[in-house]
């Protein structure tokens, strides 16, 4: 919540302001030379205040403190009403209002008032930022929030008096140059406030889905197969032959999806799953397993129905399958997560 409040502000920060001296400049475009709303003579209040453009003032001067609400809600979110009475008191006056009053003493060339301006927003950088140390918990430390701080207001200052001295390319570039730094201070203010209230910040962790689990089923003696919710009919049964349990050989690799290659020739069965290759030869206890000669424990054979017939335990074993044998009706359940 409190992220999307801050991305909120800094949105409306930008856009309002942006939509205000749009609209200024488009409906009274002689009293702005015809620029644009991203030349100098629009981009600041404090400009419009130093020309006396009474109406662009007042309306940046209500768009402004819209921008104070909303920085208000912000901190009240995070640190409640007190905190954000104070943070209120300090960024109004000594900040709003003194920026303002900079302007009246460089246009009546006031050298009096504006050094006591320019104390009072010094004053501002350094109470400002003792604020955000305390209230960030030292996680934006006082000194390079002041040092930020005073950065900013120096360009402030900087881009009125180049502008009062009609250098206006420079007051241009030093206001760009001064978007840019807020952006690093509102970044560092985030970070702050992310590591103090980190619980709070945290993405939701989406949960990795669950292995898909493939079940197939056999009965000795009977030609149903069930893979998951499919049924179908084998031509030929598992069976049971000298105390061990044998299953048809293609019907359980390509339940599994595997491939599986038979050669008459060589009496050789060839069954690919996955990275793993299976080579089992009828009438023989050897397989080889990617290579290497394996003892199956039981002969291999091919059954009256011309179908290779290989031990239940150890072919599930080697590929990793979980085997259920139900004795009382001869029911074979084997599952895996694929």
């Amino acid at each position: 919540m409190h992220t999307r409040r801050i991305a909120k502000v800094s949105r409306e920060t930008f856009d309002v302001s942006k939509a205000l001296s749009t609209a200024i400049t488009t409906q009274m475009p002689e009293k702005f030379d015809h620029t644009k709303a991203d030349t100098p003579a629009s981009t600041l209040q404090m400009q419009e205040q130093y020309d006396g453009r009474t109406a662009a003032s007042n309306a940046q001067v209500t768009a402004e403190a819209g921008n104070t609400s909303d920085f208000k809600a912000t901190i009240a979110s995070i640190y409640g009403n007190d905190g954000a009475d104070a943070f209120e008191k300090i960024w109004v006056t000594n900040h709003v209002n003194a920026q303002s009053d900079y302007v009246k003493a460089v246009k009546n060339n006031d050298a009096t008032a504006r050094a006591a301006v320019e104390k009072r927003i010094a004053g501002f950088t350094t109470e400002f930022a003792t604020y955000l140390d305390s209230a960030t918990a030292g996680n934006l430390p006082q000194a390079a929030g002041q040092q930020a701080l005073t950065t900013h207001e120096d360009q402030v200052q900087n881009v009125l008096d180049q502008y009062a001295a009609g250098n206006y390319d420079a007051s241009y570039t030093t206001n760009r140059e001064g978007f840019k730094v807020m952006f690093g201070v509102g970044q560092a203010l985030g970070n702050a406030i992310v590591t103090q209230f980190n619980d709070k910040f945290k993405e939701p962790t989406t949960p990795a889905p669950a292995p898909e689990m493939t079940t197939m089923w056999m009965q000795v003696n009977s030609n149903m197969l069930k893979i998951n919710d499919k049924t179908t009919n084998m031509d030929t049964t598992p069976v049971l032959w000298k105390n061990t349990m044998y299953i048809p050989l293609r019907f359980l690799s390509e339940g599994i999806g595997a491939t599986v290659k038979w050669d008459k020739r060589a009496h050789e069965v060839t069954v690919m799953a996955g990275d793993d290759t299976l080579v089992f030869w009828v009438n023989n206890k050897v397989m080889e397993v990617n290579g290497m000669k394996k003892n199956v424990g039981s002969t291999v054979f091919v059954n009256k129905d011309g179908c290779t017939q290989v031990p239940l335990r150890f072919i599930t074993e080697l590929l990793n399958w979980d085997v259920k044998w139900a004795q009382k009706d001869g029911s074979i359940t084997l599952t895996k997560s694929m």
